[in-house]
């Protein structure tokens, strides 16, 4: 029975990584700048599926190539030391995705892409040095701009998902607690930084 109840936890504990994965966060943050600043017509959501989609698309190709080719070990990249050089490709993929936007027009979403592309960034520094969890803390900060964007009370109960990642990433070995712990905080510190700009279109820096 023990052997049992250890296998349920351990099959509970893979879910909620998968489910609650980065991929998962990239998905609502796409979702909600949809929902808040692209026109909602047919054709710019034929736009944004296309943009976004196709960056989600080229972001797992290439996990599954390095992969392929050894460069990773596995699809979460476990080892810190072979994350920055696909973090980077991930980095320079959303530098297009938001060059592309900002030239289609839509500005204010190419605003936002542009600061989670710093927030990415300053994630992938410190990965140089240190395993931060790369799942809480895309997944906190997703939920903190959902919250915000939607600004809806209610919504406060979505981020008892940190803690549910965290433990799970904790449970896997995968990370320790406090490096899922330094993820949820610095998203904090980094949506903190955020809302300071956020008044401001980065692109011609007036008010919105």
């Amino acid at each position: 029975m023990k052997v049992r109840n250890s296998t349920i936890i351990d099959k509970t504990a893979e879910i909620i990584s998968v489910i609650l994965s980065p991929i998962t966060s990239t998905i609502i943050l796409a979702g909600v700048v949809y929902y808040k600043y692209i026109p909602h017509t047919l054709r710019d959501f034929i736009i944004w599926l296309t943009l976004s989609g196709g960056f989600l698309l080229l972001c797992l190709f290439t996990i599954f190539f390095f992969m392929k080719i050894g460069l990773v070990g596995d699809f979460d990249i476990t080892d810190r030391k072979q994350r920055p050089r696909i973090f980077l490709i991930f980095i320079a993929l959303a530098v297009i995705l938001t060059a592309i936007s900002f030239i289609i027009g839509y500005t204010e979403a190419s605003s936002i892409m542009a600061m989670a592309i710093v927030a990415f960034t300053i994630a992938v520094l410190i990965t140089f040095f240190w395993k931060i969890s790369i799942h809480t803390f895309t997944l906190n900060i997703s939920l903190l701009v959902l919250y915000d964007m939607l600004d809806n009370p209610l919504l406060l109960f979505i981020f008892i998902l940190s803690p549910i990642i965290a433990w799970s990433r904790v449970y896997l070995k995968r990370h320790t607690l406090y490096q899922t712990i330094g993820g949820i905080l610095l998203s904090f510190i980094i949506y903190a930084i955020w809302k300071v700009f956020y008044p401001y279109n980065i692109f011609n820096l007036r008010p919105q």
